[in-house]
């Protein structure tokens, strides 16, 4: 089932719950309709590792002022590892995020030859969010500047850069890539040079995305 799908259909269990609670529906009827996405926060990569159906990889790459420990949060719709998504969050010294790093399950994932208009508007949206806040983003919008390029790293895998160049107080930039069984977002507001270097460190792990057998 796709992901659109799963959020078509969680809706319609959603206003099922709010139908059923409105007209006194037991808790039996309720649990048996509950939405079970499995969310973990905060846990260990041997955790997340656990429950992730691929291999996660961590950058070996960061800059020196990045706390080399990452926040690991792990989310699974319906509690289905299928849907699995990890998240690794690096802070800075000033406590700051500077990197975030999604990690999504997809089998058999590739890399997009192209990457249309409206791709590329949401992705602006989704990383002004990462930056600013929701609100702010929806905002900002029409203000934002995005560029994309394509480019090679060694030679073997193609990844996708876009980076907010206006306004200035957004810039930042993200790289995605899709490679084995798994699609990857490194969200960043370092240099892009920098950005690409981070990404270089995960790519040179020779097992990284490769299918896993997780035990929940």
């Amino acid at each position: 089932m796709s992901n659109r799908s799963q959020e078509g259909l969680k809706l319609a269990l959603l206003l099922v719950l709010a139908l059923a609670t409105m007209s006194g529906c037991s808790s039996r009827f309720l649990e048996a309709f509950a939405l079970t996405d499995d969310i973990r926060e905060d846990i260990s990569l041997e955790e997340a590792q656990h429950v992730a159906p691929f291999r996660i990889c961590l950058p070996t790459h960061l800059p020196d002022e990045v706390d080399p420990t990452p926040w690991i949060t792990y989310h699974a719709d319906w509690g289905d590892a299928a849907e699995s998504n990890v998240q690794l969050r690096y802070y800075d010294t000033r406590d700051d995020i500077a990197i975030e790093i999604h990690q999504r399950y997809v089998p058999n994932a590739s890399t997009p030859d192209s990457i249309s208009e409206q791709t590329h508007r949401l992705y602006a949206r989704d990383m002004l969010a990462w930056k600013i806040g929701w609100s702010e983003a929806l905002q900002m919008m029409d203000e934002v500047t995005l560029n994309a390029a394509k480019y090679q790293d060694d030679d073997t895998i193609e990844l996708w850069v876009f980076e907010i160049v206006e306004p200035t107080s957004a810039q930042m930039n993200m790289i995605t890539w899709g490679n084995a069984s798994v699609i990857y977002e490194v969200y960043t507001q370092v240099s892009t040079e920098e950005a690409k270097e981070i990404v270089h460190s995960i790519l040179q792990m020779a097992d990284c995305g490769t299918e896993m057998t997780s035990t929940p």
